[in-house]
């Protein structure tokens, strides 16, 4: 349930961020091995495979990004081995702590080495719900995104007003 609730809203935010629009075609002949991945969806008429997982006990930017390493390049090889990149996947963390807001600016310096380049996710993105700026499970609060992959879109994203005030 969970991993349900974090993935519409990291879909309404990526939605908002870049400009794709969910269909209910494109999700056929996309086959699940070994339950993996997590959920597929339909984005403008095309299969992809989203891979949640999440990034706990962490407290500042550099713990969070050495967390979000290890478990890309651990997915990375499980799917490799198995075979799952004959499909387009991404990557998904999540977490509470620290927030996202907070750690932006760290975030941008680490994601810039190109780290994540020669991973088989054709993306790769970082979620935060925390409760630190808005209420959990918020109408109005889309979730803050990171993007680490690809380089269009590299960088911190924040739906609306920067400080989230939704009544002006």
């Amino acid at each position: 349930m969970v991993e349900e609730m974090m993935l519409d809203a990291a879909l309404d935010s990526l939605r908002m961020i870049t400009g794709r629009a969910e269909t209910d075609e494109g999700t056929d002949g996309f086959p699940y091995v070994e339950g993996s991945p997590d959920f597929i969806v339909g984005l403008d008429g095309r299969p992809l495979g989203i891979e949640l997982a999440e990034v706990r006990g962490k407290t500042d930017a550099e713990m969070y990004f050495e967390e979000v390493t290890a478990i890309a390049w651990k997915k990375n090889e499980s799917y490799k081995r198995r075979g799952l990149f004959k499909n387009q996947i991404a990557l998904i963390l999540y977490g509470r702590e620290p927030p996202l807001f907070d750690i932006r600016h760290s975030l941008a310096g680490f994601a810039e080495d190109e780290v994540f380049d020669d991973l088989g996710f054709v993306e790769m993105w970082a979620a935060d719900l925390s409760d630190a700026y808005f209420n959990p499970g918020h109408p109005l609060r889309p979730a803050d995104m990171f993007c680490m992959k690809p380089r269009k879109w590299l960088g911190f994203h924040r739906i609306g007003a920067p400080d989230r005030k939704p009544f002006g």
